[in-house]
């Protein structure tokens, strides 16, 4: 795709950007038909953003780890560096999650998953948003 299409595509006055870290969580395989969830992490309002970062990935991270469903989990927090800016950044991180399909995706509910769900109200505002997708070689 060449930057010509870009510009009918994406609407660069609104785009926003983050520098991260990855850090992988749950390692394992993809194959090109499996299914991807891409959430965007809104940081808890007021809680420091080492705290956040450090529940996410040593607490959240291995609640999630124990779902069956998921073949592959990472993080990617956003930098420190984003935070020193005059404007704080949009999101905390993204959290990228694989599934053999959608409808393991929809089993993936499954108690494990209320238990990650619970923890999210200690260190995430509920205003991220996320995209499910199938990854897709244009090129």
């Amino acid at each position: 795709m060449a930057y010509n299409d870009l510009v009918n595509l994406v609407d660069f006055d609104k785009m926003v950007h983050i520098l991260v870290e990855e850090i992988i969580i749950k390692s394992g395989a993809v194959s090109p038909d499996i299914v991807k969830n891409i959430e965007f992490v809104r940081r808890k309002p007021g809680m420091p953003f080492l705290d956040f970062h450090r529940y996410w990935k040593n607490v959240h991270g291995p609640l999630a780890a124990k779902i069956g469903m998921i073949r592959r989990y990472i993080q990617s927090h956003t930098l420190m560096i984003e935070y020193e800016k005059d404007t704080p950044p949009a999101y905390g991180g993204v959290a990228e999650t694989w599934f053999d399909n959608t409808a393991a995706m929809r089993q993936s509910a499954a108690p494990e998953y209320a238990a990650t769900r619970a923890a999210d109200k200690n260190f995430v505002s509920r205003e991220g948003q996320f995209v499910n997708t199938k990854e897709i070689q244009i090129f």
